[in-house]
């Protein structure tokens, strides 16, 4: 059995999803965890292991940065809160849609790509969702199985 392994908590991860797409996660605070939709109601984190080939991007501060996305970073809230998206305040959502940003390596953020990112986070999200739902499906098939 693989170890989990343990990052910086509050700093993102890359890592691939079951269909080796890569993905946006956020470090929980014991380091081996992850979230993948910031919604304790909703969802249980999920362990990191090594098969997720995780990359750490740092947090949200660091990777502004590094990248040089200042400008980006202040465009892209106000172009969320225009649209009245409160996923402006979902640091994993926001930070989807940076990181979608930035690999577009478009010299220009125009309206155009602040649509193809923020359908890229959105995507990212409902995957996810969709997971946990399978998730809980298999609970509570588990569950009434063991209680026959």
């Amino acid at each position: 059995m693989q170890k989990p392994l343990k990052f910086q908590p509050g700093s993102f991860l890359e890592i691939s999803d079951m269909q080796g797409a890569r993905k946006i996660v956020l470090v929980c605070r014991d380091g081996s965890t992850y979230w993948d939709v910031c919604n304790a109601q909703t969802v249980t984190p999920l362990v990191i292991f090594p098969d997720l080939e995780p990359v750490e991007i740092g947090t949200l501060s660091e990777y502004v940065t590094h990248h040089g996305l200042q400008e980006q970073l202040q465009a892209q809230a106000a172009w969320l809160r225009l649209r009245g998206d409160r996923r402006v305040d979902d640091p994993l959502f926001f930070m989807r849609m940076l990181w979608c940003l930035q690999t577009l390596q478009e010299a220009r953020i125009d309206e155009a790509a602040f649509e193809v990112a923020h359908a890229a986070a959105d995507a990212q999200e409902q995957m996810a969702l969709n997971v946990h739902q399978y998730i809980d499906r298999f609970r509570e098939a588990a569950g009434s199985t063991s209680a026959s």
